[in-house]
């Protein structure tokens, strides 16, 4: 996780997601090719099993799937779960339909106009949204610091949890960001 965004797209001619590496300056790389079911329409990038790290989602009209591409959160998908979805879904979105704090599935399907809702089914999200938490505590506080001083310098392959604004180093301005930051999540 290096804060770029990267980019998923489907290739519909040859059944395929790419993933394509972001490296600044609208330079892109493909990283992956992976197989998908027949005709894939649409992509969704959204964190579903709560680990902090995005999967990727395929919806295809050429049958009633959807597919869940597990992201090892270099980029890399290494794992494909299938959920099923009537009536060939053509679009899909992520939202929190039933306000529990995890995101679930909502697709569009063509062949009868119809709408499916996929409820997930993590119980919670296992990862922290509080900027400055690097240890996922629930609170900014004197181990974030710490993380932040002993992870001091440059960060090589810019996927460092310490590097707060992701600059490519770890240095006083992360220090900075983690005092500011100081106290419980919101």
């Amino acid at each position: 996780m290096d804060g770029l965004n990267d980019i998923a797209v489907v290739h519909k001619e040859d059944n395929e997601l790419w993933i394509l590496r972001n490296h600044g300056g609208f330079v892109f790389s493909n990283i992956g090719i992976y197989p998908t079911y027949d005709n894939p329409h649409s992509t969704e990038i959204a964190d579903l099993n709560g680990d902090c790290v995005p999967e990727v989602i395929t919806s295809h009209v050429g049958g009633p799937w959807v597919y869940i591409y597990e992201n090892n959160g270099a980029g890399i998908m290494v794992d494909t779960k299938v959920l099923a979805s009537a009536n060939g879904p053509a679009h899909i979105i992520s939202a929190d339909v039933n306000m529990d704090g995890v995101l679930d599935l909502i697709t569009a399907n063509t062949n009868n106009g119809s709408t499916t809702v996929h409820i997930s089914e993590v119980d919670q999200v296992g990862c922290s949204v509080c900027y400055g938490d690097i240890d996922g505590s629930g609170s900014v506080d004197v181990i974030d610091l710490i993380e932040v001083i002993g992870a001091w310098g440059s960060c090589p392959n810019q996927c460092c949890p310490s590097d707060i604004n992701n600059d490519g180093d770890i240095n006083v301005i992360d220090l900075i960001d983690v005092i500011s930051a100081w106290g419980p999540c919101i």
